[in-house]
């Protein structure tokens, strides 16, 4: 994330007229599909897989796919399935507010993002103890994910009225 951010803010200083947007606009979205392919390779794969991953690493008491028992030893597997998708999102999460700050250009922009921030906080906080009381410590990653997933939507929202913004900015009169 710091050095998508350095990254961004570098590229926005040297990217200042219309032709180089484009390129700029280019390379966000180019960055942003990439980690959401890999994020997504990961969690499409890793998903399927983590019992076996488990069953290796801790033994066969911790790789069972069966909640029957009071062991948690499917919910480990579970949760850790759950943690393959959350990463995913955290990644694109991780990319697109390294956008944000990197392009900022006023206090009252950053301000918002940490309005957004106070604002999924308390969605997880009304969130977290619902899910965790439903699906145990999958819930808590169903919380945090759908928590990254609203954090990215601003983030993409933001990127959007910024090229927006620059298009308009840029337009011969």
């Amino acid at each position: 994330e710091e050095n998508g951010r350095l990254l961004f803010a570098r590229q926005k200083r040297t990217n200042l007229d219309k032709k180089n947007q484009g390129e700029f606009m280019t390379l966000y979205v180019t960055l942003v599909k990439l980690v959401l392919y890999i994020g997504l390779v990961f969690a499409c794969v890793g998903t399927n897989y983590t019992s076996i991953l488990l069953r290796l690493l801790l033994g066969a008491k911790w790789g069972r796919n069966d909640n029957n028992d009071n062991n948690s030893s499917g919910e480990a597997a579970d949760a850790l399935s759950a943690f393959c998708v959350y990463t995913a999102l955290m990644a694109l999460n991780g990319m697109t507010e390294a956008f944000v700050y990197g392009v900022a250009e006023s206090q009252k922009e950053i301000t918002r993002l940490g309005v957004a921030h106070g604002a999924v906080g308390v969605v997880f906080a009304v969130l977290a103890p619902i899910l965790v009381s439903t699906w145990g410590t999958v819930g808590l990653v169903y919380a945090n994910a759908l928590c990254m997933a609203l954090r990215s939507m601003y983030s993409v929202s933001f990127s959007s009225s910024f090229f927006s913004s620059k298009e308009n900015n840029n337009a011969p009169s």
